[in-house]
């Protein structure tokens, strides 16, 4: 049961991390989208993709969840909404940009199905509806304190290195994870 609980806990705080990460693009990208001289109607269109691609990779989910591991799908998500905001954050052009938005979309929208799935399976049926609410309470959290947690960077470094800073630390956790799994895996193996 703890260990469950410890479980949870962290699947709450990867999606409160998650999703204050990818509300960057609809709280900061407009401000960076001016040093492109890009006008409010393209800056609407360049957000809205990001979304667009979340729905990719939603609906990307169910193929890769019959092939891979619930933990192999969430470092790669990390990791490309990582990438993504990586791209962002060194763009040298609009571009540039859009790409990295739409990685980094697919990304969010392959983590979010997959961290409901993962809850899901570690609640008790009893308490499944107490434990996913917990979910959407990360996510709305994340959203509400983006803007608040990102302020402090973008007013020291500018918006375009909050995100690629932002971008490297979302890559390195991914990666971290992706070797503790493969480690994880060689000590099942040998046990």
């Amino acid at each position: 049961m703890w260990r469950n609980s410890l479980r949870i806990y962290g699947i709450y705080a990867l999606a409160l991390v998650a999703t204050l990460a990818f509300y960057m693009a609809p709280t900061q990208l407009p401000f960076l989208l001016t040093d492109f001289h890009v006008g409010p109607a393209v800056t609407g269109i360049v957000v809205a993709g990001s979304t667009l691609t979340g729905v990719v990779g939603a609906l990307a989910f169910p193929a890769l969840r019959s092939r891979l591991a619930p933990a192999t799908i969430t470092t790669a998500s990390i990791g490309l909404l990582g990438l993504g905001w990586l791209v962002i954050g060194t763009a040298g052009s609009v571009v540039l940009i859009v790409a990295g938005l739409l990685v980094g979309g697919i990304g969010v929208g392959l983590v979010v199905p997959n961290l409901n799935l993962r809850l899901a399976d570690l609640a008790a049926p009893d308490r499944r509806g107490q434990v996913l609410s917990g979910l959407v309470s990360g996510i709305f959290l994340g959203q509400f304190l983006s803007p608040l947690a990102v302020q402090p960077l973008i007013q020291t470094i500018g918006v375009a290195d909050t995100f690629a800073l932002g971008g490297v630390a979302m890559t390195v956790g991914a990666a971290l994870a992706a070797l503790f799994t493969l480690q994880q895996n060689k000590n099942r193996k040998v046990a």
